[in-house]
């Protein structure tokens, strides 16, 4: 009898630690997710006319950083992007910048946005009409 009942304090003990770890390790798991939210964006152009306004930034971020700069850029084939405006952000979290260009017709413009950390994300394209 006393055997049997060493055992299942053990068996008790086994499953209560195992409980323990496992939680734990959930804890840090949804805590590395948290952090994992922080995202660059880029949204397409919008078109007035032949101004195009193109919105991007950081988001959902805990940590700051250097800068973040978007830029709205007109698409050139075979050749170096033309930027056509832009601008920038220091020592911030988050961060929703517009900026404001003027395109002609058939041009692509797209919408880009630049970390100091290195991350980069751009938008679709938006042709000028």
């Amino acid at each position: 009898m006393v055997m049997e009942m060493r055992s299942r304090k053990e068996l008790v003990s086994t499953i209560v630690l195992g409980v323990m770890t496992v939680s734990a390790g959930m804890t840090m798991i949804a805590g590395q997710a948290n952090a994992s939210h922080c995202s660059l964006f880029a949204n397409k152009p919008v078109q007035h006319g032949t101004t195009m306004s193109g919105t991007g930034g950081r988001q959902s971020c805990a940590d700051t950083v250097g800068s973040v700069a978007v830029a709205e850029y007109h698409q050139i084939s075979h050749w170096p992007d033309s930027r056509m405006a832009s601008a920038r952000r220091t020592n911030v979290k988050n961060a929703s910048l517009t900026v404001t260009g003027h395109g002609k017709h058939g041009w692509d413009v797209y919408t880009r946005v630049d970390s100091s950390t290195g991350a980069q994300t751009k938008s679709g394209y938006t042709r000028v009409g």
